[in-house]
């Protein structure tokens, strides 16, 4: 009151600070609570003066249209406020950073207004039908917006356009759960005012993007991320974008090189990123598996598995032991679809990645479901090793072997589940791993003859795995497997494997160049071990003699001979015939091998103590076919040395034939034999007449001829 009347007692013009002291005393002072809220015809008149006034600062007239807003003045009334300012004779020649704040403070006034018109329309209108004043509040943001654009072509104002893209960029994004067509339009128009910040500008652009995927539209959304990523090629979202709608494409017009080949880059470097989240992974995963190309499904569904190996817990990321179940279902899809093999191995590189990073948690989980995962991802894997082996594809059956290995390596306890598996079924699993990764090496090794050095590098990595499944034994072999039916089962299996790891390893130093010597004390240390079992023997001369080694094959057989008959006393023939023509058909000459028929000879006719030929009272004949063999190999020896007149020699084969041939009557005709004999010269006659007893003398001595035995083994 007594502001107006010192005013209408006064007859000095009106200036800006005394404008400025009338809005203050009506409206109190920027910042502060009104006493009394005035918004009537007055205090706009007086607003209206002082927005006019060219001595009336710009940051003092644009805290002043703050302030209406604040107590509620309509927005129509500070728009014109807004426009007086501009009005002002002097303001196209104001500093860059006025023009700047009054357009921005307009353009941003705009904005909060269509913004909240479009969100809450008043009752019974339509946000595109309702009106403030004489213009719809997006009408006055168009306005306003291409106000902006005229004055930065007019003069240069920095920052300006960065700026106003932000508000633009807020408003499209405010716009998307309202009306996605008008976000779009207001994105891209966002975007193409940052131009001094490219990384905003690709925000934009990709929010437009998400806004045409959703609609459906994924080749507008394509586009949205391919310039996206001009602008910046690292950007998450819209590499992510470009994933996804790469694969509605496909799923749209059927799998092609222009989709597919940019989609599978974007998972590639998505896979390095260093700011890509499980969540992100996720969602990717859930968006492509039901595309149709099959790849991408696959790429997908690997980024998520090796994204949630790599969880960290200081991001937010709990390890959740799901997703073990998540990866499982990846390893098996890939072999019920027949994926290469180099991405089973990745899928199983990253299960045992996820299996280390969670071991602590497994056997917390409730029942131990998570080892129940494992044990289900180790029995993909060892099927997938069975058949790889089975086609002679012996890299990959090693690899994934030794991946299978890795599953189970970082579990060392056991859970509370009756199929679960336990400590030692574990432990036994991992031996048996390495044993069959180790004997993939050695038949990679065998397929590159001629290569010592590349087949030495395989022997190497084969001993390697056997080491690691010695030192398991050894945990094995500690454990008491106590004296029920499940014990016995335990040690029946250890007994089992380690026979097959000896026997490995005994071939692996074989092929790798170890001395004779050192393959003897190998042979003679595994044979006195009570878990290798006599048979072993036998492999092993088998072993030797494919690797060359024969006198070590002949020992192996020897051994065994010994160890047998040490074991048994009354020996069952039948099982050592078969070592002694062996033995037989490993001596490098005829003369060498006579001692062998000589304690042939000496079996069969009972002495030691063993069970002779003829007495089948025991059931432990020597097989008749086998003597009839070698009846036939010792006259065929005689028949060598009688063409080579080495008379003393065929002589003694002649005599070891007819000691032997006493065990299988009938086999052969003595009227060939008489016959035989009469053709024998008289040298050898003479010779014979003085080795052999008197009393056969007269008898015939049958000539050496080549007699035909096929015995059956």
């Amino acid at each position: 009151m007594h502001l107006r009347q010192s005013l209408w007692g006064s007859r000095a013009p009106e200036t800006s600070c005394s404008l400025q002291v009338q809005m203050e005393v009506m409206m109190g002072r920027p910042g502060s609570v009104p006493k009394v809220p005035v918004v009537d015809d007055e205090a706009r008149a007086v607003a209206l003066r002082l927005m006019k006034e060219p001595g009336a600062s710009v940051s003092q007239s644009l805290a002043l249209c703050g302030s209406a807003l604040a107590r509620g003045w309509p927005e129509d009334a500070v728009f014109q406020l807004l426009s007086a300012i501009q009005a002002r004779p002097q303001f196209p020649d104001l500093g860059p950073a006025d023009v700047s704040e009054v357009l921005r403070f307009k353009l941003n006034l705009a904005a909060t207004s269509a913004r909240t018109h479009h969100e809450a329309p008043p009752p019974g209108a339509a946000p595109e039908d309702f009106k403030l004043g004489e213009e719809a509040p997006l009408e006055r943001l168009e306005r306003c917006a291409a106000e902006l654009v005229a004055m930065v072509g007019a003069r240069p104002l920095p920052g300006l356009t960065d700026a106003a893209g932000r508000i633009l960029w807020s408003f499209g994004c405010a716009m998307r759960a309202v009306n996605w067509e008008l976000a779009v339009a207001w994105l891209r128009r966002a975007a193409s005012l940052l131009v001094v910040a490219p990384i905003d500008a690709a925000n934009c652009l990709c929010a437009a993007g998400v806004c045409f995927h959703r609609e459906g539209r994924s080749g507008d959304a394509l586009d949205c991320a391919n310039k996206a990523l001009r602008l910046k090629a690292d950007h998450l979202e819209s590499l992510l974008l470009l994933v996804v709608s790469s694969a509605a494409q496909c799923k749209l017009s059927g799998p092609h090189a222009a989709f597919k080949i940019p989609a599978q880059a974007c998972l590639e470097s998505l896979r390095q990123h260093p700011g890509l989240r499980l969540a992100h992974a996720a969602s990717v995963a859930k968006e492509l598996l039901e595309t149709s190309d099959e790849d991408l499904m696959f790429g997908a569904l690997e980024l998520f598995a090796s994204c949630a190996a790599k969880a960290s817990p200081e991001a937010g990321e709990d390890l959740d032991l799901s997703r073990l179940a998540a990866v499982r279902d990846l390893v098996e899809r890939a072999m019920e679809k027949q994926r290469p093999d180099a991405d089973l191995l990745r899928y199983l590189e990253i299960a045992a990645e996820l299996v280390m990073a969670s071991r602590f948690k497994l056997l917390e989980e409730p029942l131990g479901g998570g080892v129940e995962e494992v044990w289900r991802l180790l029995q993909a894997a060892w099927a997938k090793g069975q058949r790889l082996g089975r086609q002679g594809r012996w890299p990959s059956c090693a690899e994934v072997f030794e991946a299978a290995h890795k599953l189970l390596e970082p579990l060392k306890g056991t859970s509370e589940l009756a199929t679960a598996p336990t400590l030692s079924e574990m432990l036994l699993a991992r031996v048996w791993c390495l044993v069959l990764a180790a004997s993939a090496r050695v038949q990679q090794a065998k397929e590159l003859p001629g290569k010592p050095q590349e087949r030495s590098v395989f022997f190497q990595r084969a001993l390697g795995c056997l080491d690691q499944a010695h030192r398991i034994c050894r945990q094995l072999g500690s454990d008491d497997a106590g004296h029920d039916e499940q014990g016995c089962q335990r040690r029946k299996d250890f007994s089992r494997v380690f026979t097959v790891l000896v026997l490995l390893e005994f071939e692996v130093r074989c092929f790798s160049g170890n001395s004779e010597q050192q393959l003897r004390e190998f042979v003679d240390e595994a044979s006195s071990q009570e878990v290798v079992g006599i048979v072993s023997l036998l492999a092993m001369s088998k072993i030797a003699g494919a690797a060359s080694y024969r006198r070590l094959a002949i020992h192996c057989l020897q051994r065994y001979l010994l160890t047998f008959v040490g074991a048994r006393g009354v020996m069952d023939h039948k099982q050592i015939a078969a070592a002694y023509r062996e033995i037989l058909a490993l001596h490098a000459s005829r003369n060498e091998s006579f001692a062998i028929f000589e304690g042939i000879l000496h079996l069969l006719s009972g002495a030691g103590g063993c069970q002779p030929a003829e007495d089948s009272s025991l059931g432990g004949t020597y097989p008749k076919d086998e003597i009839a063999w070698l009846v036939a190999t010792a006259w065929n020896h005689e028949a060598n040395f009688y063409r080579l007149q080495q008379y003393r020699w065929g002589e003694r084969w002649m005599a070891k034939s007819l000691a032997l041939a006493k065990f299988c009557p009938g086999t052969f005709s003595d009227e060939l034999m008489t016959k035989g004999y009469t053709a024998v010269p008289q040298a050898l006659r003479a010779v014979m007449a003085w080795l052999l007893p008197s009393s056969e003398r007269s008898s015939n001595i049958c000539r050496p001829v080549s007699l035909v035995v096929r015995p059956v083994l």
